[in-house]
Order: structure tokens, then sequence, then C-alpha cells
């Protein structure tokens, strides 16, 4: 039988990367990247639901696309920055 202190725990990613500072940023900052991507794939179909819901007026399918299109595009941009000065200051050896 296995002693209490011997039970592995169930944790979301590496836990010594987790607990670092850093690793838990770089780690938000993909899964961003991450879940803007998987939104800006299928930005037309959510503008196409939204007519279907009644959200907007059919004519304007096209410009919520484009809007949700920019806008993700924004988030985007903004993340890819985040990254960048995350790993910027790591390599320069400085705190978060």
């Amino acid at each position: 039988m296995k002693s209490e202190s011997q039970t592995h725990q169930i944790r979301l990613g590496h836990p010594s990367r987790l607990r670092d500072e850093h690793g838990l940023r770089v780690t938000v900052l993909v899964l961003g990247l991450f879940i803007v991507f998987v939104l800006l794939l299928a930005h037309d179909e959510i503008a196409r639901d939204m007519v279907l819901r009644g959200m907007i007026a059919p004519g304007q399918e096209e410009l919520a696309e484009l809007g949700i299109g920019a806008v993700l595009f924004v988030f985007w941009g903004a993340l890819t920055v985040g990254i960048i000065r995350l790993l910027s200051r790591v390599y320069r050896g400085g705190k978060g």
C-alpha cells in the first residue's frame, strides 16, 4: 500500500514550470495565443451564428466578421508583444 506521502496528484502542466513566475506567464500567454487562433479560425461561423440568433441583422454579417477578426488580430498582436517582452526580460536576466 502507498502511504499518503507517496500518492500522486494530477496537476495542469509540469509543476516545476508552473511554480516559476516566468513559466506561468509563458504558459498563460501561449494558451491565450491558442484560444485566439481557434477563434480566428471560427470567426465567420461566430458571425453567422449571431445572425441566426438575431443578435445582428443579416446584412451586417460581413461587417461583424471583419470586426471580430480585427479585434482578434489586436489580441494576437498584444499577446505576441507580451511574449517578446517576457522573453527579452528573461534573456537579460531581469525579474518579471
